[in-house]
């Protein structure tokens, strides 16, 4: 596990990009595999993310939030689109974060917020939301508080302690979007069976939030280093 951000590799991640590897496989390449495991590092395929970035961003679309900005490359394709988007970028690892930050994205274009997204009070509101949120289990959150017990009351939901990260994440963001603002989510699919998932689906449903929802095969393998299915909450807020 790497507990000092200061002794990674900076070097050996530069010069895999240098050599034509994308900035993630840079960084798996430098990272231990516990140290990413234990901050739910999973990072989504270029392709997906153009997807993701192609529905949340519409031709008036000036905001993008990103609330777990790990290598940037959800950033990175929503940019590829729309150059001059204004984009908050949350991350709560100091260690991707300084990696990232070494692969020198454009910060006059980038807001990066180094903090957990979950606690942090947000002011602004969004154009849009294209996140991979964390795919921490309950028993891998360690809060000083509860935090289950708080988004219940904030979201009016009744939000169950055994709730994985990704739903907080989804529920915070999607409250963060602007009337007819977008978001494209990716999540596992477990939430649309499990208990903790009820939650969420009441949340979604009753604000007329979902327009589709992607499902990936079973089979399919999205993420590297990770057994898990996978979908893409496409997410519209009324403008009334």
């Amino acid at each position: 596990m790497l507990d000092d951000p200061a002794s990674l590799d900076l070097a050996g991640i530069a010069a895999g990009i240098s050599g034509g590897a994308t900035p993630e496989h840079s960084y798996l390449s430098a990272v231990p595999f516990g140290h990413r495991r234990r901050y739910a590092q999973f990072f989504t395929p270029a392709k997906i993310a153009g997807l993701m970035a192609e529905w949340a961003l519409a031709e008036s679309t000036c905001s993008l939030l990103d609330p777990a900005v790990g290598m940037g490359v959800l950033v990175r394709a929503a940019h590829a689109r729309k150059p001059d988007l204004q984009v908050t970028a949350f991350e709560k690892d100091p260690t991707i974060l300084r990696a990232y930050l070494s692969t020198q994205p454009d910060l006059r274009k980038i807001e990066v917020i180094f903090g957990d997204f979950l606690t942090l009070d947000v002011l602004s509101t969004f154009d849009a939301v294209i996140m991979n949120p964390p795919y921490l289990r309950h028993h891998d959150l360690s809060y000083d508080f509860d935090i289950f017990g708080q988004f219940s009351q904030r979201y009016g939901v009744d939000v169950s302690k055994l709730s994985n990260s990704y739903l907080l994440f989804t529920l915070k963001a999607v409250m963060l979007l602007s009337p007819g603002g977008r978001a494209s989510i990716i999540i596992p699919t477990e939430w649309m069976n499990a208990n903790f998932g009820a939650a969420m689906k009441s949340f979604l449903i009753k604000r007329n939030l979902v327009r589709e929802v992607i499902y990936f095969s079973n089979c399919s393998e999205i993420f590297d280093d990770a057994l898990t299915t996978a979908c893409i909450l496409l997410i519209e807020k009324p403008r009334q």
